[in-house]
C-alpha cells in the first residue's frame, strides 16, 4: 500500500527551544481534515502518514505564536516518500508580522 511520510520538529525561532504544537493536514480540494496530532511535548519532533495522493495543507499551532502553514503535493509516483518539515514558530507579540498562505473562500 501507498505511504507518505512527514516529519519534522517545532520550535520557538529566537530561543530554538522546543514546542509541542498541534498540527493538522486538511486535504485543500475537500477541506477535510485527514489528520491531527500534537509534536513530542519533550523533543517537538512529529511524523504522520499519508495514504492518499493529493495536495493538503499542514498547519502547526501553538498558543502564544502565530500559526505556520505550508502546503504539501503528495504522489504516488514520487520517488522519494518522505519529506522533512521543520516549524519555526514566530511569537505573536504587538507588531508582529506574518504572511498569510492557505487562505480559502466559498464562492458559491
Amino acid at each position: 500500500p501507498f505511504s507518505f511520510t512527514i516529519n519534522g520538529k517545532a520550535f520557538d525561532k529566537k530561543s530554538q527551544q522546543t514546542l509541542t504544537v498541534s498540527i493538522t493536514l486538511v486535504d485543500t480540494k475537500t477541506k477535510r481534515q485527514v489528520a491531527a496530532l500534537e509534536s513530542n511535548t519533550e523533543t517537538g519532533i512529529y511524523e504522520l502518514k499519508i495514504v492518499q495522493n493529493g495536495t493538503y495543507s499542514l498547519t502547526a499551532e501553538c498558543k502564544g505564536y502565530l500559526y505556520n502553514s505550508v502546503n504539501v503535493t503528495v504522489n504516488s509516483a514520487l520517488p522519494n516518500r518522505k519529506m522533512n518539515f521543520d516549524f519555526s514558530m514566530d511569537k505573536a507579540d504587538v507588531g508582529s508580522v506574518m504572511v498569510l498562505n492557505n487562505l480559502f473562500f466559498d464562492t458559491g
